[in-house]
């Protein structure tokens, strides 16, 4: 049994220029999938080319139109529409410079892709992105059965949505797929990219997702004062949005602090965020490096217990696993020296900072709690 006989799955990409990176992603793909459908709307390079080269090279059945980009939704819903006339019942959606991780065997992708109910429409797989800060990990629906249905929002612009993913249920396949991309090689320019989309979402429909993605352009480019503006809005704004409003009041808290706001203005967003179900990790981390920075540690040692029993979210999304594993426990440990309180709590938290970074900062830190214990 194999894929490409039940026509299980194909790859499914919108490109244009894509000649540097879109041989990256074919040849990912090589091994398991060999079956790629392919919208090029517009390339004036070699893209075409490139991907019937490699296609024949690799022994990939390719499907190609071309057509002219319009937006970003009604292009990729133009792709999908050709999609839907090839008898494929699944689609991974993948952009060029996409690099496909894959650590099961086909044979457990193929149980996996016969088992999913068919009231499953809707997949969720890991990204993770390299650029100057090192990997991050994020997930997308990226995944989708093949029916007329799977169609995106064209009032979100940027960051594109399924019309009825909202409502959907929807497949976690984050331990089967994971497209990695090394955005400094294949992305756009990281300050023309966002001018772009901040241009694109201010023309769009001035909806609570919009408001949030224009926040996150706006951040991206250091602007903290339309990032506090616009996540605001957000918050203000009806509807819903791709996450949970917790996150929106860390990232206003966050841009009031960039912004050099009052303290008070500060914490009520972030504890707003720490009152929520399965509170970020972010806010506390904020509200301990804004109390530390502005001496006046007493303002955290209140959450540094919550902080350091804090559990990993069962949610898959927004996680920042630097912060879980090292950041905290490095600031706690700070917190409770400046205070001399919880002393303790902070010699534990400063071991496990140590036992991830071994940073010089914490082992300087160490040598002062049994001293302090000891005078207490």
């Amino acid at each position: 049994m194999s894929l490409q006989k039940k026509n299980l799955l194909a790859v499914l990409i919108m490109v244009k220029d894509e000649e540097k990176s879109i041989s990256v992603t074919i040849n990912s793909i090589k091994d398991l999938i060999k079956n790629i459908i392919v919208f090029d709307t517009g390339s004036t390079d070699n893209t075409i080319s490139v991907i019937k080269n490699t296609c024949q090279n690799n022994n990939i059945k390719l499907y190609l139109k071309t057509g002219t980009f319009k937006s970003f939704p009604e292009s990729r819903n133009e792709a999908l529409e050709f999609a839907n006339d090839l008898p494929f019942e699944f689609l991974l959606l993948m952009d060029g410079g996409d690099e496909l991780k894959f650590s099961k065997t086909k044979i457990e992708l193929i149980k996996m892709l016969s088992s999913i109910p068919s009231n499953y429409n809707f997949g969720i797989v890991k990204q993770q992105w390299l650029d100057k800060n090192g990997i991050s990990d994020h997930s997308d629906i990226r995944f989708v059965r093949n029916i007329k249905t799977c169609r995106y929002d064209i009032n979100y612009p940027v960051h594109e949505q399924f019309t009825d993913a909202v409502s959907s249920l929807i497949i976690n396949l984050c331990d089967f797929f994971i497209l990695f991309q090394d955005r400094g090689k294949y992305a756009e320019s990281t300050n023309s990219r966002y001018k772009k989309d901040i241009k694109l979402l201010l023309d769009a429909p001035k909806n609570k997702r919009n408001l949030y993605f224009l926040a996150q352009s706006y951040m991206s480019i250091d602007d903290y004062e339309n990032g506090y503006k616009y996540n605001k809005l957000s918050l203000e704004s009806d509807g819903t949005c791709f996450t949970d409003e917790k996150f929106t009041y860390v990232r206003v808290g966050y841009c009031a602090m960039r912004c050099g706001m009052a303290k008070k203005t500060i914490f009520y967003y972030l504890l707003k965020a720490i009152s929520c179900n399965e509170p970020p990790i972010d806010a506390y981390i904020y509200i301990l490096r804004y109390s530390i920075d502005n001496n006046c540690a007493k303002d955290a040692i209140t959450y540094v217990e919550d902080l350091y029993n804090l559990k990993f979210p069962t949610e898959i999304t927004l996680i920042n696993y630097e912060f879980y594993n090292y950041t905290r426990y490095h600031l706690i440990s700070i917190v409770c020296l400046l205070c001399n309180e919880k002393l303790d709590l902070g010699f534990e938290a400063c071991k496990k900072a140590i036992s991830y970074k071994n940073h010089q900062d914490d082992l300087q830190n160490i040598n002062l709690f049994p001293q302090m214990i000891w005078n207490l």
